[in-house]
């Protein structure tokens, strides 16, 4: 018995094009022969998997950058919307968002920073941390959060976590010290 992917992932499609509720699991030939043989099932997901030109691989390895930026083909597309200071909407697209990215994390590079490197991220929401928190996974860093709400528990935070490196801006800086 002989299990595609594609196959399994086009029947799916076509169920919610056409409505949830309108097959029944017991109609899903895949979903029925997976359960008579789970094993087979599994190898030819596997299989399938394997010989996928994929760069992200599940349970093995995950390129959260590559998947989000290089794959796509939506340059001009929103990415990011908030709220500005001075009053109004923002929007960043994903081509600005991936060059912030590329630059953010290319300066961190030059500053030596290497994959597997903690780094500690003392940014409120909003962009600014969006984007050091994508360039931290392109550059394969192990990321802790740190909020600049919560003063009283940076200090903590930072000791018990002992980063790499801290990333913050001017202004939070003195919160750590």
């Amino acid at each position: 018995m002989h299990f595609r992917l594609t196959h399994i992932l086009e029947s799916l499609i076509q169920d919610f094009s056409a409505g949830a509720s309108s097959r029944r699991p017991e109609e899903l030939a895949w979903l029925a022969r997976s359960y008579k043989d789970p094993a087979g099932f599994f190898n030819g997901l596997m299989a399938d998997l394997q010989t996928a030109n994929l760069k992200s691989a599940a349970f093995a390895r995950y390129d959260f950058y590559y998947d989000i930026f290089s794959k796509q083909d939506r340059s001009e597309d929103t990415a990011y919307i908030y709220y500005d200071v001075n009053g109004g909407r923002q929007a960043l697209t994903y081509r600005v968002m991936q060059d912030l990215v590329d630059r953010k994390a290319a300066q961190w590079a030059a500053r030596g920073v290497v994959p597997g490197s903690v780094i500690f991220l003392v940014h409120p929401p909003g962009p600014d941390l969006c984007i050091k928190v994508v360039a931290a996974l392109k550059l394969g860093l192990v990321i802790s959060l740190g909020f600049p709400s919560r003063p009283w528990l940076l200090k903590r935070q930072a000791a018990a976590l002992a980063p790499d490196y801290i990333s913050t801006a001017r202004a939070f800086a003195g919160l750590l010290a």
